[in-house]
């Protein structure tokens, strides 16, 4: 039986992942508890506090002593330690899975960021509407990812909230009209920093087609419009997208957010394409290293 799409997607993202490590911006390298601490491997002996245990964590920082007296299973944290949340917020609406290779890149960006997290030492945190999933729950919830949702995905009352300040990440298409200020501002309020992770098909960023076309909204089948597309229809088209784009980008310097834009084949042709398109705009951005 051929293995299905979603699961290559995760199994290739996985294994380019264990080339890179996500790393925050420097200012962060100083930070509260777990996020962020020191630069170091956590050799270090200086016992800073303990934590409960999360799905991932190394078991040989254990306190089997503290598990003997209260059935409790918690870790040691050192000082030195670089222990990151790394939250990935996927947006499942359906614009998402409009594309192939638009649901494809969302999908292969999700299961490449938190494999660069496990890199660092961190900690991963798959966040979708009404779930946080942690281990391998995240690369088996993206292998068989159905985007469908139909909810406004930046509202912040549907990403259920962790504890700490994690490096949150959000990967969507952003094309919804809400104030792109007040949400991005809402998903950075507690978050050590924000990174925004835009995937666009060329289609959806360029279009050429002319002609008579019935538009169907991808989130609500039931409004359709027929449309007389000529040069001038797509002129203004390209307008209100690039009036829309900088107000993401106005929104995310006055945050401090950072915006990562992908463009996509509209059809899904390898996972090389997908990998060639998102990993060098988030070395650039110093987002990830080599590890």
């Amino acid at each position: 039986m051929p293995e299905p799409d979603g699961a290559r997607i995760v199994r290739d993202a996985r294994a380019v992942s264990t080339g890179f490590k996500v790393r925050p911006p420097a200012r962060l390298s100083q930070g509260p508890t777990g996020i962020f601490l020191g630069a170091g491997s956590g050799t270090s002996v200086d016992f800073h506090e303990f934590r409960e245990y999360q799905p991932g964590d190394d078991l040989r920082r254990v306190d089997w002593s503290v598990y003997a007296r209260s059935e409790r299973l918690v870790v040691r944290l050192y000082q030195i330690e670089v222990s990151p949340v790394v939250e990935i917020l996927l947006d499942g609406s359906a614009s998402m899975g409009a594309y192939e290779g638009k649901r494809a890149a969302a999908t292969w960006s999700a299961a490449f960021l938190a494999g660069a997290a496990r890199q660092a030492e961190g900690r991963p945190v798959l966040v979708m509407p009404g779930q946080r999933l942690t281990g391998e729950g995240i690369e088996q919830a993206l292998a068989s990812m159905e985007y469908g949702g139909v909810e406004d995905p930046l509202s912040a009352s549907h990403w259920p909230r962790g504890t700490g300040r994690p490096l949150r990440f959000l990967i969507s298409d952003l094309l919804f009209p809400v104030s792109m200020e007040r949400h991005l501002s809402t998903l950075r309020r507690d978050a050590a920093a924000l990174v925004v992770i835009q995937v666009l098909s060329r289609t959806e960023r360029d279009p050429s087609f002319t002609g008579g076309l019935r538009l169907v909204d991808a989130e609500s089948p039931a409004r359709k419009r027929d449309l007389r597309v000529d040069r001038g229809v797509l002129r203004r088209y390209r307008g209100r997208l690039a009036t829309h784009l900088g107000s993401i980008d106005g929104a995310a310097r006055k945050v401090g957010a950072l915006v990562v834009r992908v463009d996509v084949d509209d059809l899904f042709r390898d996972a090389t394409s997908i990998r060639d398109a998102l990993v060098p705009p988030l070395l650039e951005r110093g987002i990830v290293e080599v590890a």
